[in-house]
């Protein structure tokens, strides 16, 4: 199974229902959403509980330069992470529907940016592709807070905005660190080179 299908499908979703009136909108991230908490399922059930090490395993080189791999994986810890992401979005898809909501296409839009943004923090193997995840599923949740959050949204949104901003740029210091301080020639971010080169220098 494709982690990237997964991954990208909440957002492909979003986006088509951009284009298309606001009740169909609301049918289109639904159905985003209960399509990937399905797979979700079935990625549970394929999961192989007597092989070591990651499955499903995408590795791709994507900026070469810096070393930063287009690697996901699953392992035994972040598997029901990834099942408990999916179907907890997916109620609150299903809640959402039900609601009023001024720009209902926007909010979905914001919605199913930032499953994709939490499920590909949660399936990245590689440190540099992970801090980029984690600080584009942010991005939703501000616009998400600011624009429907409810009377108090400005007081939530500059807390949320001070916290982590400040998170970020310390695990984006942490993860670059991390990769050039590591023994080695060529740089690297991927999770399995670190480990190695770490074993190779214990």
């Amino acid at each position: 199974m494709s982690l990237s299908l997964i991954l990208w499908l909440p957002l492909a979703a979003a986006t088509v229902g951009l284009f298309l009136p606001a009740t169909a909108s609301r049918a289109v991230g639904v159905l985003g959403a209960l399509a990937t908490a399905v797979l979700a399922v079935i990625l549970l059930v394929k999961f192989d509980t007597g092989v070591a090490g990651l499955q499903f395993v995408t590795d791709e080189t994507w900026i070469a330069e810096l070393g930063i791999h287009y690697k996901l994986g699953v392992d035994g810890l972040n598997l029901f992470l990834i099942v408990l992401a999916a179907v907890l979005f997916l109620a609150s898809a299903v809640w959402s529907a039900f609601g009023e909501w001024e720009r209902p296409r926007l909010f979905f839009f914001w919605f199913g940016l930032a499953e994709s943004g939490v499920l590909g923090a949660l399936m990245s193997q590689d440190l540099a592709l992970f801090v980029i995840f984690f600080d584009l599923m942010l991005v939703p949740f501000l616009f998400l807070t600011g624009s429907w959050g409810g009377p108090n949204r400005v007081s939530a949104i500059i807390k949320l905005f001070i916290y982590t901003l400040v998170g970020s740029l310390l695990m984006l210091t942490a993860a670059i660190a991390t990769g050039v301080l590591a023994p080695g020639d060529n740089l690297s971010f991927a999770l399995s080179d670190l480990a190695a080169r770490r074993r190779a220098r214990g």
